[in-house]
């Protein structure tokens, strides 16, 4: 059971993240860090009213104020790939990471609630869609300085060391159904379905372990500084593996009704946002490094 909340009509108090996704800027983390076999794509993509994705150009990136491509169809970001669990014995996870440097993404808890995701299954997947696919995905914020990821490196890097990161998790809405013959795809149940995360449903967690209020490791997420967003795809101790997809139409912070309405002191908002980018500099010099996404890959290795 997952603390969120699903809508199918759209926030009135969103600013937007993403879009634009600036795909050239996300990188793969996947568990092949620790040798094992998971691989995960973040893709932009069109969608047709009958249900068939079409891969573009990372040029051709969404804009912020587009709700709907050209002749109706939706353009989103493609999160899949593949999570295997068999080569690390029962553990994987697949993960997708944008990374925000030198100055954080600022999100004070007095003028944002939270964050939303605008999401629906992906197509291609549901095609062919068996019980045993992953439906369960995960959204995680990291609030240090990070290293730089490669794009496209030879060999997978070393892992990062482990520190606290901030999640919240949701499952693919199971009323969102794709049917699918020889001739032709039919998605008359297509809706985006709106997933909203308060700040306080995302859980400290260490290793893939919560860490509570009141434990050594604990610290509570400082929505003012932001440095890594990721979408993940994990094995949850072995319990779904495979071939995954999700549609993400957009990414964006809740402000409160009153900020919304009325801009919030924009003094205190720039002199905030200048405090933060003075402390991130200092932070970003003394080098600190945020983890992977293998947190929880030593204790699921531990459970199986």
């Amino acid at each position: 059971m997952f603390p969120y909340q699903l809508t199918s009509a759209l926030h009135a108090h969103h600013q937007p993240l993403f879009p634009p996704f600036h795909f050239s800027h996300w990188r793969a983390v996947d568990d092949r860090v620790r040798g094992g076999s998971s691989v995960s794509h973040l893709d932009p993509v069109e969608i047709d009213d009958k249900g068939r994705i079409t891969t573009l150009e990372e040029s051709e990136d969404v804009e912020v104020d587009e709700k709907r491509g050209k002749e109706g169809k939706i353009r989103a970001a493609r999160f899949w790939g593949t999570l295997d669990i068999k080569t690390l014995g029962g553990a994987g996870f697949a993960s997708q990471v944008y990374r925000y440097g030198p100055t954080p993404l600022h999100l004070p808890r007095t003028e944002y609630t939270g964050i939303s995701l605008s999401v629906l299954p992906d197509p291609s997947i549901a095609a062919t869609l068996d019980h045993s696919s992953p439906t369960e995905f995960t959204l995680v914020l990291k609030t240090s300085p990070t290293s730089h990821i490669p794009k496209h490196p030879k060999v997978p890097g070393p892992p990062r060391a482990a520190q606290l990161s901030y999640e919240a998790s949701f499952e693919l809405p199971k009323t969102n159904t794709y049917t699918y013959d020889e001739k032709s795809w039919s998605a008359t149940t297509i809706k985006i379905t709106e997933v909203i995360f308060d700040w306080n449903d995302f859980k400290a967690t260490y290793r893939g372990r919560e860490v509570k209020p009141g434990e050594e490791r604990y610290v509570p997420l400082d929505t003012t500084g932001v440095y890594e967003i990721s979408l993940m795809c994990r094995s949850g101790f072995g319990k779904q593996e495979g071939e995954f997809g999700l549609i993400v139409k957009s990414i964006d912070s809740v402000k409160k009704a009153n900020t919304a309405a009325s801009g919030g002191s924009w003094i205190w908002a720039w002199w905030t946002l200048l405090v933060g980018w003075v402390w991130s500099w200092i932070r970003w010099d003394r080098g600190i490094r945020l983890s992977d996404e293998e947190e929880g890959f030593v204790d699921e290795k531990e459970h199986l």
